[in-house]
């Protein structure tokens, strides 16, 4: 796969995460192994420009708002024990605008898709006219490396819950291949390392590593 297609495919899930953002979806299960990445672009070329307040969850942490997750060992005060999946639905439910220039609110659910034994999925559907209430819109985006969910007899199963499946708009976030892995490495990773980045785009050799190193630097990274 090219650069250019690889690009043009991230950009396409990005694209259709915004519109469904737009329209209000109340639901929106991202697919990718590249959790860091995803939230990082969804955050700077979708929720910030449409003046959106973004929080994150993960079972450990509960729920943090974004920027803060690197501070914050578990969420405490308002959000104190939403690490319970149910507490923190109902925390989202009940959540207001911050501000009046706030165009809404996205919770991004790290692995959520783990703790997707009933009577969590029943949960959610009974918060879906809440979550798309024109006045303060919500968001539920899960990202999981797969389109799965555990069972309640602790095996995984495909797909989604039954619960939710209608509700539900998947995206596949795909991972980076080669070819933009090392523009990634050479562009911004390593350069970030030394500081004379100029003298870096001109030459490996600041890094030690020739043009064939780093490709099998991207090549392990995959």
């Amino acid at each position: 796969m090219t650069k250019a297609v690889e690009t043009k495919k991230v950009a396409g899930a990005l694209n259709e995460v915004e519109v469904l953002v737009k329209l209000r979806a109340p639901l929106i299960y991202v697919v990718t192994s590249e959790e860091s990445r995803f939230i990082s672009s969804f955050v700077e070329e979708i929720a910030k420009p449409l003046k959106k307040e973004v929080y994150l969850w993960s079972g450990y942490q509960g729920l943090v708002k974004y920027g803060t997750e690197q501070e914050i060992d578990r969420a405490t005060g308002e959000f104190d024990k939403s690490w319970n999946p149910s507490l923190a639905l109902k925390m989202i439910r009940d959540q207001q605008k911050s501000s009046k220039s706030s165009a809404g609110t996205i919770y991004i659910m790290r692995d959520m898709h783990t703790v997707f034994t009933e009577p969590i999925p029943r949960q959610i559907r009974d918060m879906i006219s809440i979550l798309s209430d024109k006045d303060n819109p919500k968001t539920i985006i899960i990202t999981a490396p797969e389109l799965g969910y555990a069972g309640a007899s602790g095996t995984r199963s495909p797909g989604l819950p039954a619960t939710l499946e209608k509700d539900t708009a998947v995206v596949d976030f795909d991972l980076m291949d080669r070819a933009a892995l090392k523009n990634k490495l050479t562009d911004e990773i390593l350069p970030s390392q030394i500081a004379d980045k100029k003298s870096f785009k001109k030459s490996f050799s600041q890094y030690e590593l020739d043009e064939q190193e780093v490709d099998e630097v991207a090549k392990a990274l995959q």
